[in-house]
């Protein structure tokens, strides 16, 4: 099936999670950045493309302006994004050299709009709508294989894409089934900036962004979230299966 060829592709350029959803399960039209359409008139599908961060950089991370926050500014800047990048256009390639077209939105693009930086592509809700994860309460998608401890890039094409890893449906569950009672990530923000009341997740996006600006790379509430420390618990107990 084509599907699972893509993710042969994709993974093999370094992709950890790959997934697929039909235009149609996005929002607005073809004048609406926020659509698929706008970018590609004759989208058919959206893929998304995952890839892990390093463990050991995000325990470390405490919100404050340190040498951890500075190192994983660098790590994002000059490995992390540039290997999203480097996946979604290879990707891309591929499908061209099949005769059709794609569109790799790129992981750092970006507006900045009343000092909040604003992403042109909903990466994260591309991801949900994928069946790749959920959205927690610090509002970053939680995936059942690595936690929040992923960055996402998309690729948008106008291929009919086969298999049933295209039918993977949207993933509806609620912050409370992701999150329970836990509110780490809300209590942990130097600014405040996380809210949850009444089954809503609320960002004060520019009292967080002011912030990142100071520290140059806070997310400590990706760092931070249970569900990405557990996931960097189960990987590291693999070590005891290596053979003595």
């Amino acid at each position: 099936m084509l599907a699972s060829k893509l993710i042969q592709v994709a993974k093999s350029k370094g992709a950890d999670l790959v997934g697929f959803a039909h235009v149609l399960r996005f929002p607005g039209g073809e004048n609406n950045k926020l659509n698929p359409r706008y970018y590609l008139p004759n989208a058919k599908y959206v893929i998304t493309l995952g890839l892990k961060i390093v463990d050991a950089l995000w325990d470390r991370l405490s919100g404050d302006h340190d040498v951890h926050s500075t190192n994983a500014l660098s790590y994002l800047g000059n490995y992390h994004y540039n290997l999203l990048d480097f996946v979604a256009v290879q990707t891309a390639r591929f499908i061209e050299e099949l005769g059709y077209d794609a569109y790799p939105i790129q992981a750092r693009t970006l507006s900045r709009e009343r000092n909040v930086f604003i992403g042109y592509f909903p990466f994260k809700e591309a991801a949900r709508l994928s069946g790749l994860g959920t959205y927690g309460k610090h509002d970053m998608i939680v995936t059942p294989e690595y936690g929040p401890r992923v960055r996402l890039v998309t690729v948008i094409t106008d291929l009919e894409i086969e298999g049933p890893e295209t039918e993977r449906p949207p993933v509806e569950k609620g912050i409370e089934e992701i999150c329970g009672s836990c509110r780490i990530c809300i209590d942990a923000c130097p600014v405040h900036a996380l809210s949850y009341e009444n089954g809503f997740r609320k960002i004060n996006k520019r009292a967080c962004q002011g912030y990142m600006d100071v520290a140059q790379n806070c997310i400590l509430c990706q760092a931070i979230c249970i569900r990405g420390k557990e996931a960097a618990l189960k990987r590291r107990q693999r070590k005891s299966e290596l053979p003595g």
